[in-house]
């Protein structure tokens, strides 16, 4: 039989346990916010967008573009010495070969959301101060 202390310990170590799992599932929560996603739409009658921004650190900017299968997007991203893109498609699997430095020209397998994160190369991503980017959208029914 359990005594009344005992039974306090354990009491006591699985409220830790629970508070700890807690603590764990909000700092990871915070972490996944931190990142920024924008929609990116196009004006109408318009086939392309440009969107800018400032990175540091570990930072990315994930862009959201909706897309229909057949279309092909085209991507220019400055300073390419600087940032690199990755692509992922409607299921948030890397687009394979869309690792690109500066740009990408990408015909386009599935309709949906494509997200296209814009990241620093790892040696700039000490520098105290933020570097801005400028990414060009382009996205042109297949003719």
């Amino acid at each position: 039989m359990i005594t009344w202390a005992e039974s306090k310990s354990i009491r006591s170590k699985v409220m830790k346990k629970i508070l700890l799992s807690f603590a764990l599932i909000l700092s990871v929560c915070l972490f996944a916010q931190a990142q920024s996603e924008k929609t990116v739409n196009f004006e109408k009658g318009k086939t392309s967008a440009v969107v800018t921004g400032v990175l540091n650190g570990d930072k990315y900017i994930d862009f959201v573009v909706n897309v229909r299968q057949g279309q092909i997007m085209y991507l220019m991203l400055t300073p390419e010495l600087k940032t690199h893109l990755t692509i992922y498609d409607p299921d948030k699997d890397n687009v394979p070969d869309a690792f690109e430095i500066g740009g990408a020209m990408l015909p386009l397998d599935y309709s949906g959301n494509y997200t296209i994160r814009v990241r620093l190369w790892e040696k700039y991503r000490k520098q105290k101060s933020g570097i801005p980017f400028t990414l060009k959208i382009e996205v042109k029914d297949d003719e």
